[in-house]
């Protein structure tokens, strides 16, 4: 039971982004994209906390296991989320409503490093656990 909570977050999150991207994929309307409308480079934002927090959260469940190859090491969650996040934006060139974007790709990429980064200084403890105190 205690698997299940832990990684439960996790698993809602990415089915929460697989949602949207069905909606977008089919052309669907969604308060979501009518929000990002509204916001200056609200789609480019939107790809950055999308996909870092997928990356926060893979990194999470995956213990902060990391990924060892010379000269890289990396988060082996912050990795799965950049080839969903590659995956993700090939895929529209299948789809005649989509179009697909390296600056989205980029954002997504962006986000994925921004969170990887202070997830990494939280956890080595350059960073505060509460930054209000």
């Amino acid at each position: 039971m205690t698997l299940l909570f832990k990684h439960l977050p996790t698993a809602a999150f990415a089915a929460f982004l697989a949602w949207i991207v069905f909606l977008a994929d089919t052309s669907r309307p969604s308060v979501f994209f009518s929000l990002v409308k509204w916001i200056p480079l609200g789609d480019k934002l939107g790809h950055l906390i999308l996909f870092g927090t997928l990356a926060w959260l893979f990194n999470r469940s995956l213990r902060y296991r990391l990924l060892v190859g010379r000269p890289l090491v990396l988060p082996l969650g912050s990795v799965l989320a950049l080839v969903i996040a590659a995956g993700e934006e090939l895929t529209q060139l299948a789809f005649p409503n989509r179009n697909f974007d390296l600056a989205d790709l980029a954002a997504d990429f962006v986000g994925i490093a921004i969170f990887s980064w202070i997830q990494w200084m939280r956890r080595n403890r350059r960073i505060p656990e509460k930054i209000w105190e």
